[in-house]
């Protein structure tokens, strides 16, 4: 929020420096993890593991070492950010591709004529309230309360069966 706040004149610039300090350390980190390989896989992936820590990474690379040394050094609070971000990279990636097939499934249009009863597979309940609420879209659909993920998909493969 220190960003917006700044817009508006509500933060002072001390705290506005601390922030790009600290948005400065996470980038130089992120970089030194990306750039730097051992026994072939980056200090990024390695980080990604249990059993590998910020000293089994000094030990591996003198880029990171530097990283905790001095004046030059990253703050502890950027290091921690680091192995969030990183330890979460994988989960985001995933969620961030199940967003873009739900948006790209969000607009499949359902017949006006569509017959909801005439789905074996379609849980009866599901096929009261469609009929009932006539859904234009599957994304309307997935919003009609009760309708599950599954009678979703049902609904997806009988109109791609349609087409």
């Amino acid at each position: 929020l220190t960003p917006i706040a700044e817009r508006f004149g509500l933060v002072s610039g001390r705290r506005v420096a601390r922030l790009r300090l600290h948005e400065s350390d996470i980038a130089r980190t992120t970089d030194v993890l990306d750039r730097n390989r051992h026994h072939g896989q980056s200090l990024a992936d390695w980080l990604r593991k249990p059993e590998t820590g910020w000293d089994d990474l000094r030990a591996m690379s003198a880029e990171v070492d530097a990283l905790f040394d001095g004046e030059m050094g990253v703050s502890t609070l950027a290091r921690e950010q680091v192995e969030i971000e990183t330890l979460y990279a994988g989960y985001v990636k995933r969620q961030q591709a199940d967003i873009a097939r739900l948006a790209k499934t969000d607009n499949v249009r359902i017949p006006d004529t569509f017959d909801y009863a005439g789905l074996p597979a379609l849980r009866n309940e599901a096929k009261q309230k469609l009929g009932r609420v006539q859904p234009q879209t599957l994304g309307q659909a997935g919003r009609v309360s009760g309708i599950t993920p599954a009678d979703l998909a049902v609904l997806l493969v009988a109109i791609r069966g349609r087409a």
